[in-house]
């Protein structure tokens, strides 16, 4: 019993011992964002030399916490504690690590640091790149780490959290109320017979002196076919990105927005992309979510940057268009451009062959 207790007492008291050696922060460069915009985080670790670091958990980044979408969840289901729900994000680079065999951690070879030594303290620091496409606060905790202290191995676990507030491209704020009142219903006027009730007769006369005239066309072009011989039609198709950029620039130089239809041109602006994407990639992009669309594309070997581009450009579009605000001119000129620079790096080069056909 006695050496039970000291073993335990011993074991306490060298993780009080690793715990007052060893420190572990986090902060991202900025306390807010805009939706989609690059973003660093920086994890910094404080030890003494006689501490080696042996492994990192990517649990953390692995699991931002979207502090918004929980909240709605809780407020959805009040009689049971709702899990966390995790934030839609992108990281585009793990700074100085990399995880060789895919096992979700980092050791050995995979880790390296930007390393300092301040009087009998070292400090290691890495860089992360990320970024957000929800709105709101993101909950980032600290990661846990294995430590061998002493010939023993000690698992330091989460440590703390860091968090930002990542902004939409207009303030929240300047959100519009809908203060239409629905007017009564009025009763029903009758009138008498007029001409106009009588155009469907008018229209059914018509259809049919058409279909007449098609007729006698077609019989009059077999006869001359037949005369001449068969005439072979070659359909020149024009390339997806011609479309697409013949309607941008139309976009541009309608500009409907200045005229306050602001919704109509969000629409024209993402059924554009979207109508470009189910040209160029033949993916159903007029009739898919913008998630739907990128894992379409990932599927096709899509470049990651491209990917960013693409989401920025259609979940801003698609928060501007259904958040009923009146945003500043230059955030419409932001994604048009966004969207000609888009079309134009991800157009199809064809060859002569390919033209020809």
């Amino acid at each position: 019993m006695r050496t039970a207790t000291i073993s335990i007492f011993l074991c306490l008291y060298s993780v009080m011992m690793l715990s007052a050696q060893v420190t572990i922060s986090g902060g991202f460069d900025r306390d807010s964002v805009l939706i989609g915009d690059p973003l660093s985080y920086t994890l910094t670790i404080k030890k003494s030399p006689a501490i080696n670091l042996l492994r990192v958990y990517s649990t953390a980044l692995d699991s931002i916490i979207s502090a918004v979408q929980t909240q709605r969840k809780a407020v959805a289901d009040s009689l049971d504690e709702p899990e966390l729900v995790i934030s839609d994000y992108t990281i585009t680079s793990f700074g100085r690590w990399k995880d060789q065999n895919g096992d979700g951690q980092w050791e050995g070879d995979e880790l390296a640091f930007d390393t300092t030594v301040v009087g009998g303290e070292v400090i290691l620091e890495n860089t992360f790149q990320l970024s957000f496409w929800d709105p709101g606060p993101q909950i980032l905790r600290h990661s846990a780490m294995d430590f061998r202290f002493q010939d023993s191995i000690y698992q330091y676990p989460f440590s703390g959290q860091s968090q930002v507030f990542v902004k939409p491209p207009f303030d929240m704020a300047e959100l519009e109320s809908d203060s239409i009142d629905i007017a009564p219903i009025k009763t029903i006027i009758k009138e008498e017979r007029n001409i106009t009730d009588f155009y469907f007769l008018f229209a059914i006369l018509g259809v049919l002196l058409a279909l007449g005239l098609l007729w006698l066309l077609i019989n009059r072009l077999n006869r001359k076919q037949d005369e001449v011989g068969i005439v072979k039609e070659i359909e020149i198709k024009r390339p997806a990105h011609e479309i697409a950029l013949e309607r941008l620039q139309g976009l541009s130089e309608n500009q409907i927005w200045q005229q306050g239809e602001i919704k109509e041109y969000q629409s024209q602006l993402t059924y554009t992309i979207r109508e470009y994407l189910e040209n160029r990639y033949g993916i159903q992009a007029l009739e898919s979510t913008t998630d739907e669309i990128t894992s379409s594309l990932r599927e096709l070997d899509f470049d990651p940057e491209d990917e960013m581009s693409l989401k920025e450009i259609l979940q801003v579009a698609d928060l501007v268009k259904f958040a009923k605000a009146t945003p500043e001119a230059s955030i419409h000129e932001r994604f048009l451009n966004k969207a000609f620079d888009f079309v134009r790096k991800t157009k199809k080069v064809m060859d002569i062959n390919e033209e020809e056909s």
